[in-house]
């Protein structure tokens, strides 16, 4: 803009000045022309010296003008060209850097030489053609002898052209030219002649820098208002969940787009919570509904064991059966209630992870079980302990099925976060199952997404990592470099300071 701006005011600059030029410089091409027109050919070169040596600048005559009236331009050299054009096709070329002191003593000279070539009778007729045509005063005086000083006066008396140079407060710089008029004792005065007087790139580039500093001022502030509106949108959409979708903080505000995203979320977070909620009821109802008649065909296989006593492996390949399916029930069951923040309480990890760990020596007295954290702390966070329990739980179990006799609890912690890591010593896990090891229903080549009973749905770590979202933590996997895999889920503690008290 800045670059714009500069070249724009160039431009007009320049045309400013030629206009300028053209304008102050008429009577000059004028008096050149007929200056041109009346002298004979074999004097015409001759003349031409002598006034471009006045004027001090380059005089020629062209042919083939096409022009029928003065005009300005510029040449390659950056030179302004005054084109006048004469007679017979032909025109005149002055080439100037501007209008000087030079310039206008010529034109003084011109003037006088133009009325001492016709007689006394014609002269003023001639003069006042010339005060016409002139954009500048132009006149003769008896009185200049307190516009100049003694030095000037001398050189008026000793024939000289005199150009003075004024500046005026409210209208610029100006020129003054004084030419003795003969031997009448009257003096020729040209003037005053205006300089031109340029847009000052100084208060333009000002004004420019004001004006950009307004506009990114209120484009800022513009900016400001609408990224504070959809920063709460946006974290408003961030903390969707379930049976939170975060739509009371959507503020209503005019009939602007902005405010038609708001609308489109509170329709769209309408939908989905009824969506949620149609999709809890349906899963509940149909797991309610499958186990009455689950619980006959528990009834029926038992009487058909006592009928049919040669049939056991059959009746024990049913039971099986009827087992996998109400796991099935109960592992989906839990996913929906991973969702559910109703009644949250403290849970004091450590007690949890202990209690885990005698169960599960009883039930798997072939594996080596350890716990390990630090004494006197208290790990404690806030949330429902029967689904951190059951989480677990299906961690446990998966880490007993798949580790060589070792499995260890470890709890650690940090600033703001319980570290829970959940490690075996089996063969690991398999690197192409990582990326998608908590998703639902994915049941990778080591199984490890099984909750451990030795079914396996896909449901285990899903509800694993579920559980840990819905209380604000995090869950991931890896290998251990000593073989084995260690799952760890991170926690938010529910009284830090509690630990640190402990620590010091």
């Amino acid at each position: 803009m800045a670059g714009l701006t500069f070249a724009f005011l160039e431009y007009t600059n320049h045309a400013r000045y030629s206009a300028h030029l053209r304008s102050q410089l008429t009577p000059t091409a004028t008096l050149l022309r007929l200056g041109v027109e009346r002298q004979k050919a074999e004097h015409l070169e001759q003349w031409l010296e002598i006034v471009s040596g006045i004027m001090q600048i380059e005089l020629d005559i062209e042919s083939q003008s096409g022009r029928d009236s003065i005009a300005v331009s510029t040449n390659p050299r950056g030179e302004f060209v005054l084109t006048t054009p004469i007679d017979h096709g032909r025109h005149i070329d002055l080439k100037l850097n501007g209008l000087n002191e030079s310039v206008i003593s010529a034109t003084a000279f011109l003037i006088l030489n133009e009325l001492g070539v016709h007689p006394s009778s014609q002269r003023q007729a001639i003069f006042d053609r010339i005060r016409s045509s002139a954009p500048y005063p132009v006149y003769r005086s008896l009185k200049v002898k307190d516009r100049l000083n003694d030095k000037q006066l001398e050189r008026l008396r000793n024939g000289e052209i005199v150009v003075e140079w004024k500046k005026v407060y409210d209208k610029g710089d100006q020129i003054y030219a004084y030419a003795p008029w003969g031997n009448s004792g009257h003096i020729l005065v040209l003037g005053p002649i205006p300089l031109f007087e340029p847009y000052p790139i100084e208060i333009i580039l000002v004004t420019f820098a004001f004006s950009f500093l307004l506009i990114t001022a209120c484009v800022l502030l513009i900016v400001s208002l609408l990224t504070s509106r959809l920063t709460r949108v946006k974290l408003s959409i961030d903390d969707i969940s379930s049976e939170k979708l975060g739509l009371e903080n959507l503020e209503q505000h005019s009939h602007d787009p902005i405010d038609d995203i708001t609308q489109k979320i509170r329709w769209l977070g309408n939908r989905v919570q009824a969506l949620l909620q149609e999709r809890t009821y349906t899963v509940r109802a149909i797991s309610h509904d499958l186990r009455t008649p689950i619980s006959k065909l528990h009834f029926r296989v038992d009487t058909l064991a006592e009928m049919l006593p040669k049939e056991e492996k059959l009746i024990n390949d049913l039971k099986e059966d009827l087992f996998s399916i109400n796991h099935l029930i109960e592992q989906l069951l839990t996913f929906e209630q991973a969702e559910d923040k109703q009644n949250f309480a403290s849970i004091d990890i450590d007690e949890l992870c202990q209690e885990l760990i005698e169960e599960y020596r009883l039930i798997s007295p072939n594996v080596e079980f350890a716990y390990k954290a630090q004494p006197g702390c208290r790990y404690t966070i806030k949330g429902n302990r029967a689904l951190i329990k059951r989480s677990f739980e299906n961690i446990i179990q998966n880490g007993i099925r798949h580790c060589s006799k070792r499995f260890w609890i470890q709890l650690d912690f940090n600033e703001s976060e319980l570290i829970c890591r959940f490690c075996d010593d089996g063969q690991g896990l398999s690197e192409v199952s990582l990326p998608q090891l908590f998703d639902p229903f994915y049941r990778g080549d080591s199984s490890r997404s099984g909750s451990g009973t030795g079914i396996g749905f896909g449901f285990g770590l899903a509800i694993v990592k579920r559980v840990t979202t819905q209380h604000d933590g995090s869950v991931s996997a890896r290998n251990a470099s000593y073989g084995g895999a260690i799952f760890e889920i991170e926690f938010p503690l529910l009284r830090t300071s509690v630990m640190t008290e402990a620590l010091s």
